[in-house]
Order: C-alpha cells, then sequence, then structure tokens
C-alpha cells in the first residue's frame, strides 16, 4: 500500500494501540517515549509504527494513531470485557493492589472523530495517542459492579489472582502507565465529548443489571 502512495502526498492512518507501553516500566508516557523493548504480543505493532511513520519520507502523509481501551454503542474493548465478566461471576468489581493502576479510555464517538480530526491536521510522520478519560483501575472495577447489579462492591486482587481471573490479559490490569494525549490536543484540535465509561457502566449501554 505504501509502494502505491508513495510521492502523492495521500494520506494514510494506521490504528495502533496504547497496548504498545505494555510493560514499559514507567508511571508516565508520551509519543516521544521510546519503545526500544516491547513486550513479544506487541512487536508486530511497534514495527508496523515504524514502517508507517518511515513512509512520510516517501512522500506520504502518514499518521498513526493509539487509541486507549474504547467502548461506546453497547460495545466495549476486550480488557473492559473481562472485567464485566469477572464482576458478574464473583460478585465484586476486580482491581490489583491498591487499584491506582490508570486505565486509559476512549469513547467510539470521540475515536472516530480523531480519524477526522488526523485527516484534516494530522502532520506526516507522526503518532498520536487517543486518550480521552483516565480512571483508576478501583474506579473502573466500581463502576463494573454497578453495570453488572453488584451495588459498586469491590475486591482487591494480588497479582497471582489476577492472572488467575483474567489469563495472560491481566499484565494491563496489573502495571500501566498514564498516556499522555496532549499531542492530539494541540495539533489535532481534539477533545473528548461524549458520555465517560463509569457512565456508561452505571447508567448507559453497558449496564447489564436491570434498573
Amino acid at each position: 500500500m505504501i509502494d502505491a502512495l508513495a510521492g502523492r502526498d495521500a494520506p494514510l492512518i494506521v490504528t495502533s494501540g496504547v497496548g504498545v507501553y505494555a510493560g514499559i516500566g514507567l508511571p508516565f508516557v508520551d509519543e516521544d517515549t521510546p519503545l526500544d523493548n516491547p513486550i513479544p504480543p506487541q512487536v508486530p505493532r511497534v514495527r508496523l509504527e515504524a514502517q508507517t511513520v518511515a513512509a512520510a519520507a516517501r512522500g506520504v502523509r502518514a499518521i498513526v494513531l493509539r487509541p486507549a481501551h474504547a467502548y461506546g454503542a453497547g460495545g466495549c474493548g476486550i480488557f473492559t470485557r473481562i472485567q464485566i465478566d469477572y464482576a458478574a461471576r464473583s460478585g465484586a468489581g476486580g482491581y490489583v493492589g491498591d487499584g491506582a493502576v490508570p486505565y486509559g479510555t476512549v469513547h467510539v464517538e470521540d475515536l472516530a472523530a480523531a480519524y477526522a480530526a488526523a485527516l484534516q491536521h494530522g502532520r506526516a510522520g507522526t503518532r498520536y495517542n487517543i486518550v480521552g478519560q483516565t480512571f483508576s483501575t478501583r474506579e473502573v472495577a466500581g463502576a463494573v459492579a454497578y453495570a453488572v447489579g453488584a451495588d459498586g462492591g469491590t475486591v482487591a486482587l494480588t497479582a497471582a489472582q489476577a492472572q488467575e481471573a483474567w489469563g495472560p490479559l491481566a499484565g494491563v490490569l496489573i502495571a500501566a502507565p498514564r498516556i499522555s494525549s496532549l499531542r492530539a490536543t494541540r495539533e489535532l484540535q481534539w477533545t473528548p465529548r461524549s458520555a465517560t465509561l463509569t457512565h456508561e457502566l452505571i447508567h448507559g449501554s453497558l449496564r447489564r443489571a436491570q434498573a
């Protein structure tokens, strides 16, 4: 595809994700944070990002978007789904340790707006983190518990218990950095406007319990 677009200043928007930061071991990251040693599942994604960014030198207006955990319109990504399923099984929302791990989110309507903004304003060879609101995993656990009719009840899990509950996906809920999306705000003029994940879980399209 890049060969076909080369030299035409044609736009190319490639979707990556904030999962590229998994295992990075830093409290805060942005698009300039080096990804020298990604965890194995993220290696193909990091390589695709590098290929996309390099295409800018060949006359392609190539842009990478890294959405956070997406939700909305009655659906959500796998990391939110596994938390909902755990709460439905156990009767409480689970979080690891003190529940302070940051959990970046983005509503699908805000994500769609980010793609439109990238098409209009995106700078060739640039990565953009697309994060609407960030909650602690303890806040998400409470909202998930309301969603399944567990009255907001939560339970603290050890890392081993989290791995038993969520398998290989537990790592993202055990440790994660806070992710900046300031570049998208500044360059794309993007801002989230939709209902938050916690609102959708408690009052909106992700609520499973009957009112």
